[in-house]
């Protein structure tokens, strides 16, 4: 069974006709997707999403809307980072599509914050780390995307707080490599706790495929 849960090939490069399809329905440019990838290189967000729904037998092309949400708002949300100016023109609509997409997708709504228990015991308004914090809204918003084909589950809320330490985990390394900051410290050892956390929440999720998504999740580490 793990080989239909897990694959090696991207999902994002496996579907992007129809990636590209749903951007031109959205009334969205095709030159988003040169930057689909930039912070999430390897899809690990995308990939555990699916991974999850095909852990509990949920067709992955129905909740294609869900993973063009996901990566709508990682771009968003960094779109300071991004160089091409044919994205920044796209800004107000992708922010269109977005609170289109949520209000389509979104049927129960969490509103927990674990980034403010996981800094609670640094000084954020130290300059090396208030650049890494305040991200709470990202986080909860691609955790409640991860959380929605799953709230009829006794366990919904694993599915939420997953989704939330590895978005976490996955901006904290990218926001490292985007500010060339791989000297700190505190920063690394606040990766190692989120990190603590995917690999615990994913194993009470399932703790038979464990070891596949820690694989993943380690995989994505070693990229950075």
């Amino acid at each position: 069974m793990a080989g239909q849960i897990f694959e090696r090939s991207g999902w994002v490069k496996k579907n992007n006709i129809k990636i590209w399809k749903k951007l031109h329905e959205l009334k969205l440019s095709r030159v988003i997707l040169k930057d689909f990838k930039t912070f999430d290189e390897k899809d690990i967000l995308i990939k555990n999403f699916v991974y999850l729904l095909r852990l509990n037998n949920l067709d992955e092309q129905e909740y294609f809307d869900s993973i063009i949400l996901i990566k709508l708002v990682l771009i968003y949300y960094h779109i300071q980072y991004i160089r091409h100016t044919g994205v920044k023109r796209e800004q107000e609509q992708i922010l269109k599509v977005i609170k289109e997409l949520k209000s389509k997708i979104f049927v129960n709504y969490l509103d927990d914050n674990y980034e403010e228990i996981i800094f609670a015991n640094n000084d954020i308004t130290n300059s090396k780390i208030k650049m890494y914090y305040n991200f709470n809204l990202l986080y909860n918003f691609i955790a409640n995307v991860f959380y929605q084909p799953f709230v009829k589950l006794p366990n919904h809320e694993l599915y939420f707080n997953y989704g939330y330490y590895l978005v976490f985990l996955i901006n904290l390394t990218v926001m490292r490599k985007l500010l060339k900051d791989s000297s700190n410290v505190e920063i690394y050892k606040i990766k190692l706790d989120v990190t603590a956390y995917c690999h615990y929440l994913i194993g009470k999720i399932t703790p038979l495929y464990f070891n596949n998504f820690v694989q993943q999740i380690n995989y994505f580490l070693q990229k950075y």
